[in-house]
């Protein structure tokens, strides 16, 4: 997998602002090519917006358990494909952080 950014990062992803066992999930900054844990780290990293992906974006979102890349629509599915670690179903109310989609969440 590409290069993992984040605050306090631990082996799977989790950064100081989002740690619970379901946000193993990290998302692709169109603007640094990087993953990051998540929109607040990217924030304290970097001096620019967060590069909000298309939808169709086929590595988008990268597990941090396995390292398997997905899109946005995969993602949703709210497990990992390839390792079947959950993900954090609250993050869908972040999704129009990191995808050039409406803010409101499916």
């Amino acid at each position: 997998m590409q290069r993992r950014r984040g605050v306090g990062l631990d082996a799977h992803g989790r950064c100081t602002h989002y740690a619970s066992l379901l946000d193993v999930a990290l998302n692709l900054c169109g603007t640094c090519d990087a993953y990051f844990s998540c929109h607040r780290c990217h924030e304290q990293l970097c001096d620019h917006p967060f590069g909000r992906l298309e939808v169709e974006h086929p590595a988008a979102v990268a597990c941090g358990v396995c390292g398997h890349t997905m899109s946005l629509e995969i993602y949703r599915k709210k497990a990992c494909p390839q390792c079947g670690q959950a993900f954090n179903p609250a993050c869908a109310g972040h999704e129009h952080l990191y995808w050039q989609v409406d803010a409101d969440p499916r």
